[in-house]
C-alpha cells in the first residue's frame, strides 16, 4: 500500500477497522454448477459467448480452460459478435441505454481478469466475516453513521447538506478521525469494504449514510493540518492511486498539505 492507513485513536480504529482475516474460514467458498449450453439470443455464436462467459464467471481453472479452448473455434471476430449482441440487446429492450451492457462482451480475457481478481477477494471476505451474509450485513461502521444522521432532510439532489453532516459527525468526538492518518484508515476501511462486497456478483453498495460519511473524512483532508512530510505525501499518493486529484475537493487538499506540517505553521 503507497500511503499510510494507521489509525492510532482506538474508537476510530476499532470502528472502521475490517475483522481480521482468518484462513481457515476460507473452505465456506460455495460450490459452483457448471453452466449449460442455451439458446439467450438465437444467434448461435453470440450465444455461444455467453456461454463462454458463465464458465469463466465460475472462477474454476478447468471450465475455464474449456472456455478458451472452445473460444478458438468461434471463427467471427469477437468485436463483431460484441455488436451482434449489442444490437440484440436494443431490439429486445427498445432503449438503446440497454446496449450499454454489451460492452466489454467479447474481452474474455479482461472477464478471466476479473473474475480471478473477485474470487482472490470473496477468499479474503470470506477469511474476514466466514460467510457471504455477513460481509453484506450492516457494518457497525454503517449504523454509527445512520444513527448519527437520523432526522436530517435530504436535499433535491438527494444528499444532504454538507454542513449538517459536519455537525452531526462533531458531534460524535470518538469517532472523529483526527489525524490524516486516520482519515486514510477510514477512507481506506470503506473501499476496502466495498471492494469484498463487490466481488459477489457486484452486490451490496453501503448505505447512502455511509457515503456521506465516507465524503465528510475525505472534506477533512482539507482541514487537518500534516503532521509531518511523509504524512503529507501519504494523502498525496491516496489521492493519485484512488484517481481523486480531479474531485472537487482535491484542490482545497492539495492547499492544506503546502502548507507544510503542523509544526511549521
Amino acid at each position: 500500500m503507497p500511503y499510510m492507513t494507521t489509525s492510532t485513536h482506538p474508537p476510530h480504529g476499532q470502528l472502521f477497522s475490517l475483522p481480521p482475516i482468518a484462513p481457515q474460514r476460507t473452505a465456506a467458498i460455495a460450490p459452483v454448477r457448471t453452466p449449460q449450453r442455451s439458446t439467450v439470443t438465437g444467434d448461435s455464436e453470440v450465444d455461444t459467448v455467453i456461454w463462454l462467459r458463465e464458465l469463466i464467471k465460475t472462477g474454476r481453472p478447468e471450465l475455464i480452460a474449456t472456455a478458451r479452448e472452445e473460444a478458438t473455434s468461434i471463427k467471427t471476430p469477437l468485436t463483431e459478435l460484441e455488436k451482434r449482441f449489442c444490437r440484440y440487446l436494443v431490439a429486445t429492450h427498445g432503449n438503446s441505454m440497454a446496449g450499454l451492457a454489451s460492452f466489454g462482451f467479447g474481452d474474455l480475457d479482461a472477464l478471466e481478469r476479473r473474475v480471478a481478481c473477485d474470487m482472490q477477494r470473496q477468499e479474503e471476505a470470506l477469511a474476514r466475516f466466514g460467510c457471504r451474509e455477513a460481509v453484506l450485513a450492516d457494518m457497525p461502521a454503517e449504523t454509527f453513521a445512520r444513527e448519527a444522521l437520523r432526522g436530517l432532510r435530504r436535499r433535491k439532489s438527494g444528499f444532504f447538506d454538507p454542513s449538517q453532516v459536519e455537525k452531526r459527525f462533531a458531534a460524535w468526538p470518538a469517532q472523529l478521525p483526527c489525524t490524516l492518518s486516520e482519515c486514510l484508515a477510514e477512507l481506506t476501511y470503506w473501499r476496502d469494504l466495498s471492494r469484498l462486497r463487490h466481488s459477489f456478483d457486484g452486490v451490496g453498495d453501503a448505505i447512502s449514510e455511509a457515503f456521506e460519511r465516507e465524503c465528510f473524512v475525505l472534506r477533512r483532508l482539507a482541514s487537518i493540518a500534516p503532521a509531518s512530510t511523509t504524512e503529507a505525501i501519504a494523502v498525496f499518493d491516496y489521492l493519485e492511486s484512488e484517481r481523486l486529484l480531479d474531485q472537487a475537493d482535491a484542490t482545497a487538499i492539495l492547499r492544506n498539505l503546502i502548507k507544510g506540517p503542523r509544526a511549521a505553521r
